[in-house]
């Protein structure tokens, strides 16, 4: 065997291992069944070939070469390899055993088309007719009606944008999208059927936004590197507390220890902040102009939090509040001000009170300190209504019809409290701030959601999208005839 040979088939030989092995186990363990898969191999390569020379040097080359590889891609995670195989295999997984029924029924249904021009103004993802998904992975974005059913006449390919991730459908199917997910997102922009951009506002924008008249509420954070951080009075106040050195939050649970784990991410504490240019995200809403994407104002509600004496304890006192992401807010909801609204949730309040909030009123999901809060969308300086306590790490607050607050709580339960996974929907009536009803899950479907999670109410029925199951499912409960608020 040449030594071209000899050389090539040893790179071909741990290439091969490597693939295989990250395949079929878990974690990090492909690394000790990359190795005794050499040794095998090696040991038939020997005995084989005998143009190799050393059995024991053969063996150890072998091994510190794919033990390099395994450092390289698995713990430092380079091209995002693992993510993409373990993401794959779960989806794969999942498709297949909780999916497959329902793909072939889809396929001998005829597509129920929706006339885009019924719509009036513009269909927000709770449209009457509408749902807006898009994938993870891939250019398609479809729009399906309340059964499920795709409208083929408005599929949109973000070739331009891959990882857009849609906000609304507006009545000429315009799209407003953000660029990207959360931390990765540069931008809000307005896009036409095509994917071509209409106006582009060059902000970090995330999950999930409102729109009332020509004005859209989108949560948005300012980044501080750490060198300028330190100088602010945010950094004195909680240096003893979420941005001390060696601050260990919301990694110190045992669902997200899995998913971080599986993901190869390591932990990073404000000590290694300025080494690794680390950014802190202050979180705002930004309020910006539909027509040309011209930003009018934004809301600093970290501000709002520290100044709350009631909140800035939630902070220090969080699992989940990181000092480089001390909020955390995923979803932002225009409240307007009526009768219902003022008996819901200003019962107690003089009527002076009341007449000086403005119109709009903003209902803000606040994830890592577990807490929905309700603010003035002119004069944001004070928390007109909170709620907190009863979910951890929630995401999509909805306001139903009889009054009542509907929640995605992804850690409802711990490891050890339900069978049927650690999510749960919550109804929690809003005057008494109790639990009054809950989904979580059955013998059917274990429902877990590490991350993200969406409700869309549509009408009287409940839309559920479970993130990481990559699962979109109505539910079907039963309705509370008596009204709070009577």
């Amino acid at each position: 065997m040449k030594k071209f040979e000899y050389y090539l088939f040893y790179i071909s030989l741990i290439f091969f291992i490597f693939f295989a092995s990250i395949l079929y186990s878990e974690h990090n363990q492909y690394l000790i069944l990359s190795s005794l898969l050499l040794l095998l191999l090696n040991y038939f390569v020997y005995y084989r070939i005998k143009k190799f020379k050393n059995f024991l040097y053969n063996i150890s080359i072998l091994i510190v070469f794919t033990s390099l590889l395994g450092i390289i891609f698995g713990q430092q995670n380079t091209f995002r390899l693992k993510d993409y195989i373990d993401n794959s295999r779960t989806k794969a997984k999942f498709f297949l055993s909780h999916n497959l029924k329902k793909i072939f029924k889809y396929q001998k249904q005829k597509p129920k088309k929706n006339n885009i021009n019924n719509l009036e103004k513009f269909t927000y993802l709770e449209s009457d007719d509408l749902f807006v998904l898009t994938k993870r992975q891939g250019n398609e974005i479809s729009i399906l009606n309340h059964k499920f059913e795709k409208n083929d006449e408005l599929s949109y390919y973000s070739n331009k944008v891959p990882v857009a991730v849609p906000f609304f459908i507006f009545k000429n199917s315009d799209l407003l999208i953000s660029s990207a997910w959360w931390d990765s997102s540069d931008s809000l922009m307005r896009v036409n059927s095509k994917f071509e951009i209409i106006w582009k506002n060059n902000s970090i924008v995330h999950h999930f936004a409102s729109i009332d008249g020509d004005k859209i509420y989108v949560p948005s954070f300012i980044n501080y590197y750490w060198e300028e951080f330190i100088k602010t009075e945010y950094y004195k106040r909680l240096s003893n507390y979420n941005c001390r050195d060696n601050s260990i939050k919301f990694i110190n649970r045992p669902h997200y220890n899995n998913y971080i784990n599986d993901l190869n991410q390591k932990i990073i504490m404000p000590k290694d902040y300025k080494d690794k240019n680390h950014p802190v995200r202050i979180d705002t809403i930004k309020i910006i102009d539909k027509n040309n994407g011209k930003t009018l104002d934004e809301i600093n509600l970290l501000d709002i939090i520290m100044n709350n004496s009631h909140f800035y304890n939630l902070l220090i006192s969080s699992r989940s509040a990181r000092c480089s992401d001390l909020l955390h807010v995923n979803d932002v909801r225009i409240i307007k001000k009526s009768k219902k609204i003022k008996e819901l949730f200003f019962d107690n309040k003089s009527e002076e009170y009341y007449s000086s909030l403005s119109k709009n009123l903003l209902l803000i999901s606040v994830r890592d300190i577990d807490a929905i809060i309700l603010i003035d969308s002119v004069n944001p300086k004070n928390i007109i209504w909170y709620v907190n306590g009863l979910f951890e790490n929630q995401h999509s607050p909805r306001l139903l019809e009889n009054g009542n607050l509907l929640l995605f709580d992804n850690y409802a339960f711990d490891e050890r409290g339900s069978k049927f996974g650690h999510s749960a929907i919550k109804e929690i009536n809003v005057k008494k701030k109790e639990i009054v009803s809950i989904f979580n899950g059955n013998e059917n479907f274990e429902f877990s959601s590490q991350r993200r999670g969406r409700i869309q109410v549509v009408g009287k029925e409940i839309y559920v999208i479970s993130s990481d199951q990559n699962v979109f499912f109505k539910l079907d409960c039963q309705p509370i005839k008596k009204k709070i608020y009577e």
